[in-house]
């Protein structure tokens, strides 16, 4: 059973929720990972179910750091779980990395928009950060695609 396009809605409606209201909702979490999590066994049975659950842990455990600091918020470190119970722990980090890219253009992009990219850029000299919000599940979103384009097309 291929879990592409579910997989694939669930990044869509992320993105479109924390561009709406700034927030990965609770009520899109966990019905992604009990579909995650069966379709691994349907598709691989017991193996790649572990890789499904090892793959959410990797997600979850690999953005904590970055929530600690404030620079991202709960919702984005739960959507990487369900980003690693879809592509196991390989690709999760794979999907990070291209996520912390996204981040950063969106960052520069926003920061120009609103004319404080000398500022910031002064400020982050100094080592004083500003608190805006960035829709980051755009950028997971974004990443885990790549991530996932990576998979199907080696």
């Amino acid at each position: 059973m291929n879990v592409t396009a579910p997989f694939l809605v669930i990044l869509l409606l992320a993105a479109f929720l924390d561009l709406l209201t700034k927030k990965v909702p609770n009520f899109l979490i966990l019905p992604s990972l009990l579909l995650a999590f069966p379709l691994a066994y349907l598709n691989g049975g017991a193996d790649l179910l572990l890789n499904s659950i090892l793959g959410a842990c990797v997600g979850f455990l690999v953005l904590l750091y970055p929530y600690s600091k404030s620079l991202i918020g709960a919702g984005d470190v739960k959507l990487m779980a369900v980003v690693g119970a879809f592509l196991g722990p390989k690709l999760v980090l794979l999907a990070v990395l291209y996520a912390s890219v996204f981040g950063g253009l969106i960052v520069l992009v926003y920061l120009f928009y609103k004319g404080l990219l000398a500022q910031s850029f002064r400020r982050a000299m100094s080592l004083q950060f500003s608190n805006a919000r960035i829709p980051y599940a755009c950028a997971i979103s974004a990443g885990s695609c790549l991530a996932l384009f990576n998979l199907n097309y080696p």
